[in-house]
């Protein structure tokens, strides 16, 4: 027996030693693999920093625990977290877990998850992490491996938070504790959980719906898992001191939501809604002292699904209410609110809000507004009025500002409206009837967060259906004055139906103090904290500014006009004209703001005439991309456009600034500049150190973090330097500079000159340099710690071997001329020969030729001449014989 007891004994031993150190021996491994499976499942990183397996936690079940277990985006999300939970526990049937068939999950425990849940502005959603798979999934018999059996689930101290940017909302949950009890291995079972939230925030479209509001709920559930219902047999929720309840169900059908729920809260104390009012919930918000009543109550009824809505109504009264912050002379009293928002059920269109009574008494001064809406969503028809007359230096009678410091002024409002927004937004203004003002007189406001006392002197707005009329504003912030009038058009839809505000307006400053803007404190040394400034999409405003002298940053403009324009999420700069640093500046720019996380400016500008080394202590692209300026003296001449990505603070981020301009430098002086200390210490040329030129024009570009500068001349008295080359934002150098020095003025760098000669390898080059030396100079490194090297340039090294070549070519041209002549005298005598040659046998012949025409002339003539004696002969005989006849001789 005692031996059996030993065996049993050291077999559950073994067993205990394995259970201990069975986790340990596989952790790795099993981590290994655990994130590998899990990663492949999802579109996401899912990691975690532990992983634990203990029966002892919860004996007899198992406990499996991960620690640091996180869930960040990829894709469009890429970084992004969506879930962090410090600690994750599961717990485990333990013999459902050593059979393998079907595990059992029993309870399950988050600590300190942090959940972010987002939509982004093209609509999409970073909790979609499941991938899409176009197979489409077979119905199957076999149950899951994973049994879910579960009796409860716990988070403790978890942070919920909702982001919609395309619908401008945000909520969030902060230090909540949730916990919920049922089996859920029934299918009719009941859920019963006690949620409490320390924090409720919600806004809407910059309207803040919750603020800091407590939260408590306790609810139980009816679940039937066959019929998918959810009944509440009980729901209480206290938000701040607003108790409701509510009771009902929620149906899910095969799409959408079937509700059918009745609220209500039980206590009639005024003190309930001023509990959830953000402005009216202070901190001694428990010792105030309220009277009156107060009833809210509703339904949902029907069903839930894409663009339908189901029928619904929320009916909010309050009776003579009042309220006395402690320690305060005076009260609200006479508060009546009678609200309604109806809905039949269907498109969201047919809901119809109806505020048919707010008034109230502040320290006896009157407030009285009623609206009417139908048609929210298509064109809105409204029907409302408003009135009020408010001396404000009664405001801290009667409620607490904190950090107040001074408030004054008269406000006195009547505005009334009635018809649809289409009325206005298509011109018809017979059809809508708006009338009514807005004044604020001899006004003055500070607070702790406001660092200067803000007065308007005056603030008159008058209100038709075509426009509201800023007849004038004027007044002053600190040191800054306004005076400002102007118009505004499409006002009433821009309230109530997110249209554009448009506007035109005339804005006029002797003094502009920007940078009292920008800090909490008035000291003139402090720097900014700046954030980015979205620009909104609804405006369309135009405004021409007229400015005697602004301040912004370390920079003063004096005589700046200009016009600007805000639309499409843009501020465009048109024409502006200043004077700055004793320059004229000119710009027309963009500062652009659709994508708000990155936000861009493109600028063009027209210097004339401005400071160099003031340039560079007044802008920081200007310390940053030329350095040098800081030891220049002079002015300069530029034309330049500029783009970049903004950084949150509102500075260009260097590392995308692009630009391209030139610099006009009329006269320059360079002294102390280290690069070129070195340079002329190196080259021993004195007069290298510092430099001074004139008639200088500059071409650049900046991108990717550098500035390049294209070659152009400087001219040392008779040294010529050719500058080339680029610098960083990390303040490296990359420069050639091609130094052309007189042979006359090297003085002690002729020894420099020949040794870079014999370097060369050309031979009689050290021998033989010619007027002017060039020297090839290699700037590397930084402004601080420059790297220098020399050569010769190749307008030196090129000559001897030019005049080398000059001199063959002469040798060839000698002998080829000499031949040339020889040949061509020797051409010369031997035509000249042939000539006279040819000219004896030409003039042989044509004696020749001549005498045989002679002849022939002469034998012409004794033929003519016989022919002419003999018919003088035979005339004569025939005379002589007709004489005869006549006288009769025989």
């Amino acid at each position: 027996m005692k031996k059996t007891i030993i065996i049993i004994s050291a077999i559950f031993g073994f067993l205990l030693l394995l259970a201990i150190l069975l986790p340990f021996l596989f952790k790795d491994r099993l981590m290994v693999m655990l994130k590998e499976e899990i990663n492949k499942q999802v579109e996401a990183k899912v990691d975690f920093s532990d992983l634990g397996i203990s029966i002892f936690r919860n004996f007899p079940d198992l406990t499996l625990s991960m620690r640091d277990f996180s869930v960040v985006g990829e894709k469009e999300f890429e970084g992004d977290t969506l879930a962090y939970i410090k600690s994750f526990r599961l717990t485990v049937d333990l013999m459902s877990a050593i059979r393998g068939d079907e595990i059992e999950l029993k309870r399950i425990r988050l600590d300190e998850p942090l959940i972010q849940l987002l939509v982004n502005q093209d609509g999409n959603v970073n909790w979609d992490i499941m991938p899409e798979s176009d197979e489409e999934v077979e119905p199957t018999d076999e149950e899951s491996g994973l049994k879910f059996a579960l009796r409860s689930y716990e988070l403790r101290n978890a942070d919920i938070r909702y982001y919609d940017i395309p619908q401008k909302m945000y909520a969030s949950l902060t230090k909540m504790n949730h916990s919920g009890r049922g089996d859920f291995t029934l299918s009719q079972f009941l859920l019963s959980t006690d949620t409490r939230v320390e924090s409720i925030n919600v806004s809407y479209d910059g309207f803040s719906w919750f603020r800091n509001v407590s939260g408590e709920l306790l609810a139980d559930m009816d679940i039937n898992l066959d019929a998918s219902t959810y009944t509440f047999s009980k729901f209480d929720l206290t938000l701040n001191e607003l108790f409701v309840q509510m009771t009902g169900m929620i149906g899910l059908p095969e799409s959408g939501f079937d509700l059918d729920l009745d609220f209500k809260t039980p206590d009639t104390e005024f003190k309930q809604l001023l509990s959830i009012i953000p402005a009216a919930y202070t901190d001694d918000f428990r010792n105030i002292n309220a009277g009156g009543s107060f009833s809210l109550n509703g339904f949902v009824k029907g069903l839930y699904e894409d663009e339908l809505y189901p029928a619904f109504e929320i009916k909010m009264k309050a009776d003579n209410g009042s309220f006395q912050y402690p320690d305060l002379p005076a009260k609200v009293s006479n508060v009546d609110l009678d609200m309604e928002i109806t809905h039949p059920g269907g498109i969201y269109d047919l809901m119809v809000i109806d505020l048919k009574k707010l008034s109230m008494k502040l320290d006896n001064e009157p407030f009285d507004m009623r609206l009417k809406m139908r048609n929210p969503d298509t064109d809105p028809d409204i029907d409302m009025a408003l009135s009020t007359k408010l001396n404000l230096s009664k405001v801290p009678n009667y409620y607490p500002i904190d950090g107040l410091e001074t408030i004054s002024g008269n406000l006195e409002a009547s505005i009334e409206a009635k018809g649809r927004l289409s009325a206005i937004e298509h011109q018809r203004y017979n059809q809508f009837h708006a009338s009514g003002f807005l004044q604020l007189n001899n006004f003055a406001y500070k607070d702790a967060d406001l660092p200067y006392l803000l007065e308007m002197s005056i603030f008159d707005l008058q209100i038709s259906p075509a426009t509201a009329n800023l007849r004038s504003m004027k007044g002053k912030i600190g040191s800054t004055d306004f005076d400002m009038s102007g118009r505004l058009d499409n006002l009433l839809p821009y309230v109530f139906n997110d249209g554009i505000l448009k506007g035109s307006f005339a804005y006029k400053s002797t003094l502009t103090n920007v940078n009292e803007w920008m800090t909490g404190e008035a000291e003139p040394d402090e720097t900014a904290e700046m954030s980015v400034i979205p620009v909104p999409a609804n405006l369309d405003i135009r405004m021409t500014g007229d400015f005697t002298k602004i301040i912004y940053d370390n920079i003063e403009m004096e005589n700046v006009t200009g016009i600007v324009q805000i639309k499409d999420q843009k501020i465009n700069l048109s024409n502006l004209n200043a004077r700055t640093l004793n320059a004229t500046v000119r710009m027309n720019g963009e500062y652009n703001t659709r994508d708000v996380n990155n936000p861009t400016f493109n600028m063009d500008y027209d210097i004339n005439n401005m400071d160099i080394r003031e340039a560079y202590e007044t802008f920081n692209t200007v310390e940053s991309f030329a350095p040098v300026a800081r030891y220049v003296e002079g002015r300069f001449s530029s034309v330049m456009n500029m783009n970049a990505n903004l950084n949150p603070d509102m500075y260009p981020d260097m590392n995308s600034l692009n630009a391209r301009g030139n610099l006009r430098i009329p006269e320059i002086k360079v002294n102390n500049f280290k690069p070129l200390q070195e340079l002329a210490d190196k080259m021993q040329l004195p007069f290298l150190r510092n430099w001074s030129a004139s008639n200088l024009r500059i071409d650049f570009i900046i991108e990717n973090g550098r500035l390049i500068v294209e070659p152009f001349d400087v001219m040392l008295s008779d040294v010529l330097v050719n500058v080339s080359g680029s610098n960083g934002l990390d303040q490296s150098l990359d420069y050639i500079l091609k130094v052309n020095v007189p042979r006359a003025r090297l003085g002690r760098a002729s020894d420099l000159a020949s040794s870079l000669a014999e370097e060369s390898g050309i031979p009689g080059l050290a021998s033989a340099l010619p007027d002017v030396v060039q020297f090839n100079v290699n700037m590397k490194g930084t402004i601080d710690n420059p790297n220098i090297s020399l050569s010769l340039g190749e307008a030196t090294t090129k000559r001897p071997l030019v005049d080398r070549a000059r001199e063959e070519v002469g040798e060839q041209v000698d002998r080829a001329r000499a031949e040339a002549e020889a040949e061509a005298e020797r051409l010369r005598k031997e035509a000249e020969q042939k000539a006279r040659a040819e000219a004896d046998r030409a003039r042989a012949q044509a004696e020749a030729e001549a005498e045989r025409a002679r002849k022939e002339a002469q034998a012409e003539a004794d033929r003519i001449r016989k022919e002419a004696e003999e018919r003088a002969r035979k005339e004569a005989e025939k005379q002589k014989e007709g004489l005869r006849d006549r006288i009769g001789f025989p």
